[in-house]
């Protein structure tokens, strides 16, 4: 009988989890009439999309809810169920909260790369809270922590404690000034950003390696914008600590090109251009001075065969030529 009380107990905590996400959720959307909402949802696929995003606030946004909640749910584990371990049901709680959120987009078809990374990181995250919450079971700190069921009474004291805690979490986990409204859906702000930064660190290293040639250059910074994408820096640094072992051959650097050995992004663009260039010539696609070359697609489709790999570059090359075109030697339109 205690087990079913603790797996009713898990499971209303993760609903809890889940309902605290909603209401911020709710109180994000303008048609909502929770006006006061104090604090933007941002969602993974709008996380991905942003130019400037602070991974430690989102990371931080993601996890302190469940964890706060499996909190709870230990010291009442602990105080009214004594004899049953604690981690088992923390980590129920990790595992139905992630559910709704995560878990189904981590598999989903819809759902870009660095979309999938976000999820599992978010995932291990929570189980990583559950976790560390069971290393305090049987502590006397948090039994202290549980309700007292027949005594519950309101009290101003500890109300305002708790608004203040929610001020602090609110505060302390603010992403940008505008998440509302950063959304994937808005990619030319970031497609801009990336290139201008590309062509600041790369940009006469590609200059120089595309030697004239301006659809090879616009087809390399496309690639690299959707590369950067699909794989955030920190993901490339552990791609590159995992090539390092012996037999293993991965996609590495920031152009995602095979190696079985470790590369910097400068050394990836490198062979990312021959690549490229080589690709070109078999189809005898060349670019100078002049109109707007068109997309050349089956090199795109020799470079990744992904699911809608070809469609995301696409979108980013006409970007780039509309926002940026005499960067690739098109004419300025009047």
């Amino acid at each position: 009988m205690d087990i079913f009380f603790a797996v009713l107990l898990s499971t209303g905590s993760a609903f809890l989890v889940e309902l605290i996400f909603r209401l911020i959720k709710s109180g994000s959307d303008p048609r909502s009439i929770l006006k006061y909402s104090p604090v933007n949802y941002l969602s993974v696929s709008a996380t991905v999309g942003m130019p400037h995003i602070r991974w430690a606030s989102f990371f931080a946004f993601r996890t302190i809810p469940p964890a706060l909640i499996m909190i709870l749910l230990a010291a009442l584990l602990n105080k009214y169920f004594p004899a049953l371990p604690v981690y088992p049901y923390t980590l129920l709680v990790a595992l139905l909260s992630s559910a709704p959120r995560s878990g189904y987009l981590l598999f989903s078809r819809r759902s870009v790369p660095a979309e999938r990374w976000i999820h599992f990181a978010c995932i291990l995250l929570s189980l990583g809270a559950a976790l560390a919450v069971a290393l305090f079971d049987k502590n006397d700190y948090l039994v202290k922590l549980a309700p007292d069921v027949s005594g519950l009474r309101d009290n101003l004291w500890s109300s305002l404690f708790a608004a203040l805690l929610v001020a602090l979490y609110i505060d302390s986990t603010k992403l940008t000034k505008s998440a509302a409204t950063s959304t994937r859906r808005q990619p030319s702000t970031y497609v801009i950003h990336w290139f201008d930064k590309l062509e600041s660190i790369h940009g006469r290293q590609i200059s120089e390696k595309a030697d004239g040639d301006f659809l090879l250059k616009l087809l390399v910074y496309s690639i690299l914008i959707v590369e950067n994408f699909n794989r955030p820096w920190w993901l490339r640094k552990v791609e590159n600590m995992f090539v390092r072992f012996p037999g293993s051959e991965l996609t590495v650097g920031i152009a995602q090109v095979r190696s079985d050995q470790p590369l910097s992004d400068a050394e990836s663009i490198d062979r990312a251009i021959n690549k490229i260039r080589n690709a070109l010539q078999e189809q005898n696609s060349y670019s100078k001075l002049g109109g707007a070359p068109s997309f050349p697609h089956e090199v795109v489709d020799e470079y990744n065969t992904g699911d809608g790999y070809r469609e995301m570059v696409a979108e980013v090359f006409h970007d780039l030529l509309r926002l940026r075109p005499t960067a690739f030697g098109v004419a300025q339109p009047a």
